[in-house]
């Protein structure tokens, strides 16, 4: 499976019929049994409401736009790090 918003015509090994989008990853992700409590995050280029939407409702964690210089990647970068790092508390298992 590849998951992309827009096709990879680029890579030999792309099959059209095999490529998904981030949503159906994620929902395949939140199907598969002992995923539901892993935590997913988005890291797109785009910011529209919609696919943002979309990705929550399909069970995504966090939502993360892709930042557009070296200096937001690496606040983002750190901010990620501290967050899932140091931040939240995640199940050590799962059932």
């Amino acid at each position: 499976m590849v998951a992309a918003d827009q096709p990879a015509a680029a890579d030999p090994a792309y099959d059209e019929r095999q490529a998904i989008t981030g949503v159906d990853l994620i929902k395949t992700i939140r199907a598969a049994r002992g995923w539901q409590l892993t935590p997913i995050v988005v890291l797109s280029e785009s910011a529209r409401q919609d696919e943002i939407i979309a990705c929550y409702a399909a069970g995504a964690s966090s939502f993360i736009k892709k930042p557009a210089s070296y200096a937001d990647t690496l606040f983002k970068i750190k901010a990620f790090i501290n967050y899932w790092g140091h931040t939240v508390e995640l199940p050590t298992t799962v059932g």
